[in-house]
């Protein structure tokens, strides 16, 4: 079943995918939220790539929604305390 389409958003998949979603699109380069798959799924946005496709991008983001049901595939490698003192920082 898939989950996203091309006219999914940045914000679809960050709330989908919880704290792990916003790594998943490149966090030096900040995305609009309300932007599609469709949208940002080219070179303009990921400038260091050039042979992006949309239809691979939701390909791909469907495949980790399904793998997430079955299982655990993101894991924090910051304890909570290390989080804490990192936002405190900034």
């Amino acid at each position: 079943m898939a989950r996203f389409t091309l006219n999914s958003t940045v914000s679809d998949v960050e709330k989908y995918f919880g704290t792990a979603g916003g790594l998943l699109f490149p966090v030096d380069r900040p995305f609009n939220p309300t932007a599609t798959l469709a949208q940002i799924s080219n070179s303009a946005h990921y400038i260091w790539y050039s042979n992006i496709h949309a239809t691979r991008t939701v390909e791909i983001l469907n495949y980790l929604a399904n793998q997430q049901k079955k299982r655990q595939i993101f894991y924090p490698i910051y304890s909570e305390d290390e989080i804490a003192a990192h936002l405190e920082s900034s």
